[in-house]
């Protein structure tokens, strides 16, 4: 491992100082909207595909802007878009004009939304009708804008009697009955006109449209070009790291209410022991200063009070679930989100030892040299799981949506001796192999890498890289993601006049596309696995292909590359596994509830309520039983944990990791990998 460990290669190294740009005198003269506007085109230069994608920005910025605040299609009338859409396509990358533009399309959303607050109050002052023969399209991409005030009306009584219907369904189920009172109706109605109120207030925000806007413009050149501002930016960091700095606490929203959701193993409010579960927090104060009131506020604004640095103190007023209110100092400290990080166990079946290693991202800390990062942490579960004399590996990169692409590559590498493992190319069309520099292997037996649709990215490089040396088998939905690109962080600076100094934010942008060592991108196409298991997700849509505004697959010339030599026999193991799959009613039962929930999903939803129960009862029926079954085979596989940190368990880690290793012996689709790993060690 020392001489691995010295071979460390950063591949992301693009850093733009885009903050450090002198301005000039004519900058200055630019508001900060203005100003934003200019260093996000001037930034958007480095993409991939600047030069044949920049005229179609217009349209597109116009149609993602208009989703972004309106995506349901309730608030603006036909006329309106057909107006703004006219404006949009004279202003692109003049920033005056385009706030002009951002300027009309705010006050004409400010009117509408206003007006649709006056619709909305005066539909719900009264008792709706649920007995008449009715239904809604609910995908917007179905229906246009309405023509008029009257479809407006329309279209929001519609709307109001679906969210209606959807809380009075749950009541009547909770009650075991086949009707609602006229109080569970006007409850209903109640509650609905509150969360309706709390969007629309929401919605009345300059910064929040603003930051939609610009990030509008930044997701026209393609789905992965994003605008972070400065608070989205920390948690895509804590996304990569696994790590923050505050009380270790999990939220979320419960009407106009904070509650803490979940408390987290190790964390500052952990050692504690004075906030729990269930308490709802009310105010939040940093030290001594006066109380913030966070009833009504977005879990995210809250979150960002609450976070802060290391050795400082927050003070949040709570009421606990039996109704005493009382505050709670705690001193923020580093959080490590142990979820996020690699876990392994051993699985014993017919008297062999199988590894199984769970990755839910390619973590590292760009900042931290001696960070916490998972290709380290895959090497040591290997050797971990090397002294229990394991005949096979099974590495699970099922919803692993990427990460580091320096981590792709060196997982990699440990599966292999060394060679080249992607290929990029950049905006001016050169390329290069990427290599995995180690000529060491790790381990060298029978591997399998388990993949879904939400496998993305630095996952598709991972698998299709050991699929193209014949490495390993992959195991999965009928395609994964199909993500193809490189994406870097730029830091726009700040904005500086009359003594102020504010943080612009950081733009994510597509510089390159990579590509499998055989030459073809996994754009849009994704990497299609060796053996095919029904999918769970099946009926929903998700995918690159599926995305608005996707690069376009491609292929280049192939790298030059040797084959693993220990080869198996994979017509012979894919035909053993179709075999069970096929005899297996398990695997046909979820195939089946997946076309079922895919035909339900794509019809319009009933505004009758007994239509609507039995619709309903068809959805969560069909829903809990693909959930069911993934977890229901008839043997339960002989799993233990494996400390390959040497970290030793706390208490509540101990639960959670005895949790998760029961839902590891019942999960089928990692019973079928153990059984390919049993079929690679015969032939």
């Amino acid at each position: 491992m020392n001489g691995y460990k010295k071979r460390r290669i950063v591949f992301l190294v693009l850093f733009f100082l885009a903050g450090c740009l002198f301005i000039s005198s004519k900058d200055k003269n630019l508001s900060y909207e203005e100003y934003l506007i200019r260093k996000v085109f001037d930034t958007l230069k480095t993409h991939y595909a600047y030069s044949y994608i920049s005229k179609n920005i217009p349209e597109r910025a116009f149609d993602l802007f208009i989703d972004s605040i309106d995506s349901t299609k309730r608030f603006f009338l036909k006329g309106d878009i057909e107006e703004l859409k006219k404006e949009s396509r004279k202003i692109y990358s003049d920033e005056k004009a385009m706030l002009k533009f951002f300027t009309k399309t705010t006050n004409i959303l400010y009117k509408r939304i206003l007006e649709s607050k006056e619709i909305a109050s005066n539909i719900l002052l009264n008792p709706l009708n649920f007995y008449e023969d009715e239904t809604i399209e609910l995908d917007p991409a179905k229906r246009d804008f309405p023509e008029n005030i009257e479809a407006k009306k329309f279209l929001w009584k519609k709307l109001l009697k679906y969210e209606v219907i959807t809380k009075l369904i749950p009541v009547m189920e909770r009650k075991k009955t086949i009707s609602y009172t006229l109080e569970d109706e006007e409850n209903a109605r109640k509650e609905v006109l509150k969360d309706t109120q709390r969007m629309i207030e929401r919605r009345l925000n300059d910064k929040y449209l603003f930051n939609r806007f610009i990030g509008s413009i930044a997701s026209s050149f393609d789905n992965h070009t994003e605008f972070f501002p400065v608070y989205e930016k920390e948690d895509f960091d804590i996304n990569m790291t696994g790590t923050f700095e505050g009380i270790g606490a999990q939220l979320k929203e419960e009407g106009e209410y904070i509650k803490v959701q979940e408390i987290i193993p190790g964390g500052p409010a952990a050692r504690q022991k004075l906030l729990k579960a269930g308490d709802i927090i009310l105010k939040v104060a940093q030290s001594n200063q006066p109380p913030v009131d966070v009833v009504n506020m977005p879990v995210g604004e809250v979150v960002r009070l609450i976070r802060g640095k290391a050795g400082t103190e927050v003070r949040l007023t709570v009421r606990k679930p039996d109704g005493q209110i009382v505050v709670i100092p705690i001193i923020r400290g580093k959080v490590v989100l142990e979820e996020s990080y690699a876990k392994v166990s051993l699985i014993r079946k017919d008297e062999i030892n199988i590894g199984y290693i769970f990755l839910p991202s390619f973590y590292r800390d760009f900042k931290s040299v001696n960070s916490r990062n998972a290709t380290e942490d895959v090497f040591l579960a290997i050797e971990a799981l090397k002294n229990y004399d394991v005949k096979g590996i099974i590495l699970d990169l099922r919803n692993n949506g990427g990460g580091s692409l320096e981590d792709a590559v060196r997982i990699s590498g440990l599966f292999i001796p060394e060679g080249p493992i992607v290929q990029v190319k950049n905006n001016i069309g050169f390329t290069k192999s990427i290599n995995d520099p180690d000529p060491e292997c790790y381990y060298n037996g029978p591997l399998v890498v388990l993949v879904n649709e939400m496998s993305a990215s630095a996952s598709e490089i991972l698998s299709a890289a050991l699929q193209d040396y014949r490495r390993a088998i992959i195991v999965g939905s009928e395609k994964t993601f199909g993500k193809g690109t490189v994406q870097v962080l730029l830091d726009l600076g700040s904005f500086e006049k009359d003594s102020t100094n504010i943080p612009l934010g950081t733009l994510k942008v597509t510089v390159q596309k990579f590509y499998r060592i055989n030459g073809d991108s996994t754009q849009k196409k994704g990497v299609l696995p060796d053996i095919i298991l029904p999918s769970p997700y099946a009926y929903i849509p998700v995918g690159e292909d599926k995305l608005k505004y996707p690069l376009d697959f491609d292929t280049i010339k192939p790298a030059k590359f040797t084959l693993w030599t220990n080869s198996f026999e994979i017509d012979k193991i894919k035909n053993f596994s179709q075999l069970r799959i096929k005899t297996s009613p398990v695997f046909a039962y979820i195939d089946n509830m997946t076309k079922k929930i895919k035909e339900k999903n794509e019809m319009p939803y009933p505004l009758n309520i007994d239509k609507a129960r039995e619709f309903y009862s068809d959805l969560k029926v069909a829903s809990e039983e693909i959930l069911k079954q993934q977890t229901n085979a008839k043997e339960r596989l002989n799993v233990e944990w494996v400390d390959y940190k040497n970290q030793g368990e706390e208490e509540d880690s101990r639960i959670k990791h005895l949790e998760w290793i029961g839902q590891i012996s019942k999960d089928i689709y990692i019973q079928e990998a153990v059984n390919i790993i049993i079929d690679m060690n015969k032939h």
